[in-house]
């Protein structure tokens, strides 16, 4: 409440439920505490930065000491450097507090990095409810796959057959192989339109095709756009000669440049197939 100091508004809420001066005073100095913001207690919300108004929406709700906390993006309206310091702050709250915390985001790095447990959804329906890592590695749909991952994960639409002694997907010119210990669900899905995907982190970028024992999938590239990342590239092109949108990324101490035509590779294990029709996983 602007009107109210930052005492007033903590205590605000113990006021409404007829706690006691001595026990108000005591949970209003150790929230403060907690919260870095007992030398604000008596300022008013207008002579506040950002960060500290956050701090203190949050002592309103964590004062109560409630056995559930709910945050609907509580850090959308603060600068990146702010938003990342008050996100490793609420997780320093969470493990000392114990208090089990559901925290609306529509930010996908911000729930990977935050989150035990995450739910994602679409449309208001619930798609996969996950630890980080099976998200990430095991999603339940399409949706899933690109909506988890910076950059989002390539996908290519083809079918499903056998060639040369493989079960492979067929997308135009180009051929993919798909791993041999899955043969069984490959021959009944044999003939039917899958969606292929791969995520540009499991892409290699090479100048030249390199003969391995162990086979790789391997396609030509041309480059239309690098995007300078740290210490990586995100390389955007396409396929030659489908022309299949690619994305991948590559070292940025290995310069590339636009028109640049190189070749991607990458293992059968690391892809994911998703049925056309439903976008549910099959791999």
């Amino acid at each position: 409440y602007p009107h109210l100091s930052v005492r007033g508004n903590l205590e605000f809420p113990l006021k409404m439920r007829g706690v006691r001066r001595s026990e108000r005073d005591a949970r209003v100095r150790a929230i403060a505490e907690m919260l870095h913001i007992y030398h604000l207690l008596d300022r008013h919300p207008h002579e506040l930065s950002g960060g500290e108004r956050q701090r203190v929406a949050l002592g309103r709700a964590l004062i109560r000491q409630p056995k559930v906390l709910l945050l609907d993006e509580p850090f959308a309206n603060l600068d990146a450097q702010l938003r990342a310091q008050m996100r490793t702050e609420l997780l320093q709250l969470h493990r000392r507090l114990g208090t089990t915390i559901i925290y609306v985001t529509h930010d996908q790095s911000e729930a990977m990095g935050m989150g035990e447990r995450i739910a994602v959804f679409n449309a208001g329906k619930l798609q996969q409810l996950d630890t980080p890592e099976r998200i990430y590695y095991h999603p339940a749909n399409l949706f899933v796959a690109q909506f988890i991952g910076s950059p989002p994960m390539n996908c290519w639409s083809g079918n499903i057959g056998y060639e040369r002694g493989r079960f492979v997907v067929r997308m135009g010119e180009l051929c993919v192989l798909l791993p041999a210990a899955h043969n069984e669900l490959w021959h009944r899905w044999s003939g039917r339109q899958v969606l292929l995907g791969i995520r540009p982190e499991d892409i290699e970028l090479h100048s030249e095709m390199v003969h391995e024992e162990a086979p790789r999938n391997w396609v030509t590239m041309q480059i239309e756009l690098v995007e300078p990342s740290g210490n990586e590239y995100i390389v955007h092109g396409r396929t030659l000669p489908d022309g299949l949108t690619l994305v991948a990324l590559h070292r940025a101490d290995e310069r590339v440049h636009v028109g640049q035509t190189l070749f991607a590779c990458f293992h059968s294990e690391r892809i994911y197939l998703f049925d056309a029709n439903t976008g549910a996983t099959l791999l």
